[in-house]
C-alpha cells in the first residue's frame, strides 16, 4: 500500500481519512457517525462551528486574480489551508493559481515551490495513475 499526503506530517502524527463529506457541518457529520458509535475528532471536527462557516467560505471563494496581488493570494491560500480542505480538487488549482501569480511578481523560486506542491498534492489525491 502506498500512502501520500498533501502536508508535510510530523514524526509521530496521527494520520486519518475521512469517511464523510467535509462539506457537511460539524453536527451533520456526528449525526452521520453515530450509528458507528464513532467520535470524530479531525480538525474539520474539532473546530467548532466557525470552522463550518470558514470551510464553507474556502469552498466557495473565488481563486484570487493576478490583479489582486501577491499578499492577497497568499492570504487566500493561507485562509483555505487553514480549513483543513488540502485534499479536496480545488486544493491544487488554487496553489497553480497563486504559484502564476507570484511568478508574474517576479517571485520566481516561491512560484516553483507552490507548483512543485501543486503536482505533489494531485499525486496524493488522484493517486499515481489515475
Amino acid at each position: 500500500m502506498e500512502v501520500h499526503t498533501v502536508r508535510p506530517v510530523a514524526k509521530g502524527e496521527e494520520l486519518t481519512a475521512s469517511y464523510i463529506g467535509l462539506y457537511d457541518t460539524i453536527q451533520s457529520r456526528q449525526v452521520l457517525l453515530k450509528p458507528f458509535d464513532f467520535t470524530c475528532t479531525c480538525p474539520a471536527c474539532k473546530g467548532g462551528f466557525l470552522a463550518d462557516a470558514q470551510r464553507a467560505q474556502a469552498l466557495r471563494g473565488l481563486l484570487p486574480k493576478t490583479s489582486q496581488g501577491v499578499q492577497a493570494a497568499d492570504a487566500a491560500l493561507a485562509a483555505y489551508e487553514a480549513t483543513g480542505l488540502q485534499s479536496q480538487e480545488r486544493y491544487p488549482e488554487l496553489l497553480r493559481r497563486v504559484a502564476k501569480i507570484n511568478r508574474k511578481a517576479g517571485n520566481q523560486a516561491r512560484a516553483d515551490e507552490l507548483d512543485a506542491l501543486a503536482a505533489k498534492v494531485t499525486v496524493a489525491i488522484r493517486g499515481r495513475n489515475p
